[in-house]
């Protein structure tokens, strides 16, 4: 009887070495699986947060394309506004310089036109 209790002892020891090995074991598997998991969603949210930074990047560059696009098609406008005001300053000047050497042609011949006729 004492043999037996002892190999039951000793039978019950292995089985319950055997036990704690086995969960051991599936803690340990069970940790590695969370951190595994832990480490994909990691990855995900990096991913995640590389596209947002990515996405946003794009917005502030297109909105700074948008802006100097906008500041260049006005500074063409004010330049062609420009350009056509100095154009017809100058026509005005232009017509007004000839203006006056026509005024003056035509005194001048009205003058020569007396003194011809002072002479006769």
């Amino acid at each position: 009887e004492k043999e037996r209790g002892e190999k039951e002892r000793a039978a019950a020891e292995a089985a319950a070495k055997e036990t704690a090995a086995g969960e051991e074991a599936a803690a340990r598997e069970k940790e590695k699986e969370e951190k595994e998991r832990g480490g994909k969603e990691a990855v995900v949210e990096k991913e995640r947060a590389a596209l947002e930074d990515a996405a946003k990047e794009k917005l502030v560059k297109d909105a700074v394309e948008k802006e100097a696009d906008v500041v260049k098609e006005k500074a063409e406008k004010d330049a062609a506004a420009e350009k056509e005001k100095a154009e017809k300053e100058a026509a005005e000047k232009g017509a007004a310089a000839v203006k006056e050497k026509g005024e003056k042609e035509a005194a001048a011949e009205k003058e020569k036109a007396a003194k011809e006729a002072a002479e006769k």
